[in-house]
């Protein structure tokens, strides 16, 4: 089991933060760098918060409040709802069309089919989600 016993250091960047950690794993001291939203959630390694915030222009959030990591966010830069994990991402937006044998189509109890159109960005959320939850 993974205790976090302390947070060494802060480092505030645009859009998330990096905290140098101390953990106890299996009864062993790790230190390891994690990144977080400027709300404290769980974006992953400082190289994904970079790739996702910086490269990306994604401002990444939780897909619902049970989760622990930051899986689906917003682009004000490219106007497209993501979804993502350490496997692959992808965006959608306004107008996206669900097509045949699409992952989101396939995911079991996914309300989105073949043909189907995201009417409102609500709609490209609920995408982002369900594909995070599948590559996840």
């Amino acid at each position: 089991m993974e205790t976090l016993k302390l947070v060494l250091h802060t480092q505030k960047l645009k859009g998330y933060e990096i905290r140098r950690e101390h953990h106890e794993v299996e009864g062993e001291d790790v230190i390891v760098d994690s990144a977080y939203t400027p709300n404290g959630d769980y974006i992953g390694s400082p190289q994904m918060a970079s790739f996702l915030v910086v490269t990306k222009g994604i401002a990444p959030e939780l897909a619902s409040p049970e989760r622990k990591v930051c899986t689906i966010g917003w682009s004000e830069r490219t106007k497209l709802w993501y979804g993502w994990s350490h496997r692959s991402i992808m965006g959608f937006g306004e107008g996206y069309v669900v097509e045949e044998g699409e992952i989101i189509a396939m995911a079991a109890g996914s309300r989105f089919g073949p043909g189907d159109v995201a009417e409102t960005l609500d709609d490209a959320k609920e995408m982002a989600k369900v594909f995070a939850s599948v590559v996840g």
